[in-house]
């Protein structure tokens, strides 16, 4: 997985919609059941401590291909196809180091789904230049609290840079060669309670939030 400074980027920007908190981690294991399809697919989900530690458990309890054998690394294999890992605080450097690498290294054999949970203090870890993640999907289970912590987490997870910050936004890549323009995806998860908070962060970054497509499988 390699940085994508040397090609033109798009970066679009969707929300997805859900009733109530509750509903998040039932919303997002819908979500990558659907994507599960998609072989070679790396997806990084960012959020807090709370949330990270319940999506993980609900994730590996989906996935889980019927086993009741305790797992005792923050590193499991779930199904066959679905390669789940996280990273937070009470890991040591070298401990995230290693689950970076695992991931990266997994991520570039282009088979199965690979998905990275990380926290926002991790961050930093994550975008160290011989880690950098570049993924083309960015799930942002709770919303960020600012503009630069939305900014933050887009170019440490994507893998852009800053220059690449104002190319972000929602323009259709229909007609242009896959060789001329990578394209990239934010999904953020939003509550009623969100939604001003959405539409006033998006208002700041110059950025066209859109509603998640129903199509969306086919187009990360």
């Amino acid at each position: 997985m390699s940085s994508t400074n040397s090609q033109p980027v798009e970066i679009r920007h969707f929300y997805i919609a859900v009733g109530r908190s509750e509903l998040k981690l039932g919303t997002l294991t819908d979500l990558l059941t659907a994507l599960s399809v998609r072989q070679g697919l790396s997806i990084s989900i960012c959020c807090s401590r709370d949330t990270l530690d319940a999506a993980v458990d609900t994730l590996r309890n989906h996935f889980s291909r019927g086993s009741r054998q305790a797992v005792a690394s923050d590193t499991f294999g779930v199904q066959p196809s679905v390669q789940l890992e996280c990273l937070h605080s009470d890991l040591s450097s070298s401990e995230c180091q290693d689950i970076l690498s695992n991931f990266r290294s997994a991520a570039s054999k282009g088979s199965g789904m690979h998905v990275l949970g990380l926290t926002e203090v991790c961050l930093q870890v994550s975008a160290v230049e011989d880690s950098v993640l570049a993924v083309p999907l960015l799930i942002n289970l709770d919303l960020p609290k600012t503009g630069k912590q939305y900014m933050q987490r887009a170019t440490s997870i994507l893998g852009v840079t800053q220059s690449n910050i104002s190319r972000m936004g929602t323009g259709s890549t229909k007609g242009k060669s896959s060789n001329s323009i990578t394209s990239k995806t934010v999904l953020t998860f939003v509550t009623p309670a969100d939604v001003n908070d959405l539409r006033s962060l998006g208002a700041k970054l110059s950025l066209s939030v859109q509603e998640m497509p129903l199509d969306i499988v086919d187009n990360i």
